[in-house]
């Protein structure tokens, strides 16, 4: 009995024993991929630390752009490789990847950060993630890879982050590898133009015979180019390329962007409302000049025809005939509660606008309560209506002079967030370059006093010194041999940018809608999806 109680006793010792080993080395275990994951997204941290960083002179957001994984070369590291048969060209081409501007170095020799391990703790010495009386065990992190989609407006990437804890086996050196573990996050990406500095002020694809371009204020000059487009960002070469003396306040002044394109229409769709007619969308055209006709009811400057017209030349009707206009001497004014009836005092009113071309008449439009967007409309070529008077085009000359005003005032009010010009991708003849017939802008002088003109698929031209306040995107730019003035700042207070009023009308980066156009400071935040966690 004593034999066989002790051999009892002896057994469950020994079983006990071999339980609590097992416990711990799962423990160990359970521990050590804990510590894993940790670190993988302790990791993941500082690579988006570095990706985000604040700090104008270190930013590295470009790299947002570029995938970076075993398939492509890990072309973070080649970005800087003119030797690199595979070298990516930046869409903003002249973004600055050297210096502070690169990866940072890694803590080891002739190692490449994030690709290769990196040790969450750079004193290995003194730091250990568990005192178990072995040798230390070291956390560590690299990128395994990260895949961007800018296919859609909404740009998205997944990063790949494996991490592993490991020591050293003293009777061997031998690393042993405790826990390994591969994290998958996915980000949305964010395109944010952050300051006034950085907008582009002018933006064009084709500049051509401006004698002087001149910004008052901040801002910058977007130069779009296509994809063979040699780079190039010394400012002495790009003014050449612009054929124009350029002054600015901001440097570099002129900025290259490869086909982004200009901002169209869809900018000013918030809360849009339709001036009409009869329940139909009105159509407005303006002449002072004799030489054109418009029919047999259009006998003023000034006239309106229904959208669904049939054709017919005298479906123009006199715009006085129902009140739309107020006219004294060589001025028209259009009262804010004349057009876009009943709708809201302050949603955005959209006027379409098929031909303007005035040489001695101020034409003015109320637009200190609502915003007033105005459509340059693609032409109408069919017969009998002559082609001209469907140009989509606006021409100021003489005299003549074409703003916005508060109400009861005939004084030009220079709130160019409130008066917008633009057309869509398919209005204009901008393929023509500057012998455009159609989507034209053309002005001098204090004729277009201020405007904030986004012509997607237009050409401004210039038929005399010019000088305006607020903001011009136009796939061409023709000076004609004159020179250009644009101010960037608010009439009301001479340090406050259009940009930032325009900004309060129309929330764009506010209800993230759109990053602005012109220099990009590019983010990723955290995203929808969910953490992935793999052992291996």
């Amino acid at each position: 009995m004593a034999l066989l109680l002790g051999f009892l006793l002896i057994s469950g010792a020994s079983a006990l024993l071999v339980r609590k080993l097992v416990e711990r080395k799962v423990g160990a275990l359970t521990s050590y991929q804990q510590m894993a994951e940790n670190a993988a997204i302790s990791g993941f941290n500082r690579i988006l630390s570095q990706l985000n960083n604040p700090t104008r002179t270190q930013y590295k957001g470009y790299l947002y752009r570029i995938d970076n994984n075993s398939d492509s070369g890990y072309q973070w590291e080649n970005i800087n490789d003119a030797n690199n048969s595979n070298l990516i060209e930046l869409e903003e081409i002249c973004t600055p990847t050297t210096a502070s501007y690169e990866l940072p170095t890694h803590p080891e020799d002739g190692k490449v950060w994030p690709v290769d391990l990196v040790p969450l703790q750079y004193d290995a010495l003194e730091n250990t993630l568990r005192k178990d009386g072995s040798t230390q065990a070291l956390a560590y992190y690299r990128l395994r890879g990260f895949d961007s989609n800018f296919s859609d407006d909404q740009a998205s990437g997944i990063f790949s982050i494996e991490s592993l804890i490991k020591r050293t086996d003293p009777s061997n050196n031998k690393e042993i590898i405790l826990a390994r573990t591969l994290l998958t996050r996915s980000l949305d990406i964010k395109f944010v133009v952050a300051n006034p500095e950085d907008w582009s002020v002018i933006n064009a694809a084709k500049f051509e015979d401006i004698n002087l371009l001149r910004i008052q204020g901040e801002g910058i000059i977007g130069f779009n180019v296509d994809q063979y487009w040699d780079k190039n960002c010394d400012q002495g070469s790009l003014e050449q390329q612009i054929g124009s003396t350029v002054i600015g306040e901001t440097s570099p002044l002129i900025w290259p962007i490869r086909e982004r394109g200009i901002p169209g229409p869809v900018l000013y769709e918030k809360k849009r409302i339709d001036d009409q007619g009869e329940d139909k969308i009105r159509i407005w055209s303006f002449s002072d000049s004799s030489l054109i006709n418009r029919g047999s009811n259009c006998t003023e400057i000034a006239c309106v025809r229904g959208e669904d017209w049939n054709n017919n030349i005298d479906d123009y009707r006199n715009a006085s005939d129902n009140n739309l206009i107020n006219k004294e001497s060589n001025t028209i004014t259009i009262k804010s509660d004349q057009i876009c009836k009943g709708s809201d005092a302050e949603s955005p009113c959209h006027l379409q606008i098929e031909y303007l071309n005035l040489s001695k008449t101020r034409l003015l439009i109320e637009n200190s309560s609502r915003p007033i967007v105005i459509h340059l409309l693609s032409p109408n070529t069919t017969t009998p209506i002559p082609s001209q008077i469907s140009s989509g085009s606006l021409q100021l000359s003489g005299s003549s002079q074409f703003c916005g005003v508060d109400v009861g005032s005939s004084n030009c009010n220079e709130k160019s967030e409130r008066f917008i010009i633009t057309n869509g991708r398919d209005d204009g003849d901008y393929a023509n370059l500057c012998d455009a017939s159609h989507g034209v802008l053309e002005f001098g002088g204090s004729r277009l006093p201020a405007a904030w003109i986004g012509l997607q698929s237009g050409t401004v031209k210039l038929n005399s010194d010019a000088i305006t306040r607020g903001i011009l995107w136009s796939q061409n730019i023709c000076g004609g041999g004159h020179s250009l003035t644009l101010s960037t700042y608010t009439k009301s207070n001479n340090e406050l940018a259009v940009i930032d009023e325009a900004e309060k009308i129309w929330n764009w980066r506010k209800d993230k809608l759109w990053g602005g156009n012109g220099r990009q400071t590019i983010r990723g935040i955290r995203g929808s999806g969910m953490d992935l966690f793999e052992k291996f």
